[in-house]
């Protein structure tokens, strides 16, 4: 019983195709009615898994088809093909600068000391977890995601890494097509802590949905 209530959401949106207005595309509907079908598989499988919302700007965190933490990207950009609407899976995690963890050491009760507001153990190592990253799912699909910048200097120097990015892409572009493979790359502007709980929280072995805008 818990378990139909806890997917209950999922079970309204997935009614809610069956009346949609005639006049919405039909191409749409079916993608809509596939993704649809992926999450209520992901709700009913996974105690976590995230859903990158395009169209709404936004990357959310969800527990058997509840939205717990969403993310508002600032802004995204797209290299290569739409992916298929299907149930991706996160291989693995590359940054410049790998996360720095601080050892905690477990204290006798006698030496632990009383906690007080100001403590801070640090537990969630948020602080520590890169700005900068890439996400590589199971089908190839690279998720870039990158700082929002403040200040003048700071958006000169994102706008001449935008740059570099676009220039760069075609020769990656070109290699992948001589190994007779396909290039997919999303960037996504995320504010720094959420850029940070995301790195923390998406771990590899997690799954994910990519909701594309209409084509």
């Amino acid at each position: 019983m818990n378990r139909l209530i806890l997917l209950f959401p999922l079970f309204v949106l997935f009614s809610a195709i069956a009346v949609a207005s005639p006049a919405t595309d039909p191409g749409e509907l079916a993608r809509d009615y596939r993704l649809l079908r992926h999450e209520l598989r992901l709700a009913g499988e996974n105690p976590l898994y995230f859903v990158f919302d395009l169209p709404q700007q936004t990357v959310s965190f969800r527990a058997k088809g509840l939205s717990v933490v969403f993310l508002p990207v600032a802004g995204w950009g797209r290299w290569g093909p739409r992916t298929a609407d299907r149930i991706a899976i996160l291989t693995g995690k590359e940054s410049l600068s790998a996360p720095q963890r601080t050892r905690i050491r477990v204290a006798p009760v006698a030496e632990t000391p009383a906690l007080t507001e100001a403590g801070n153990l640090d537990a969630l190592e948020l602080d520590d977890m890169p700005l900068r990253y890439r996400l590589i799912l199971d089908d190839g699909t690279v998720i870039r995601v990158i700082p929002v910048q403040t200040g003048i200097f700071a958006r000169i120097l994102a706008g001449m890494r935008w740059l570099a990015w676009y220039l760069s892409r075609p020769l990656i572009s070109d290699w992948n097509f001589l190994r007779g493979k396909t290039y997919t790359e999303l960037v996504l502007a995320l504010q720094p802590d959420d850029a940070r709980l995301l790195y923390w929280s998406f771990t590899a072995g997690g799954r994910c949905l990519l909701r594309w805008p209409a084509p």
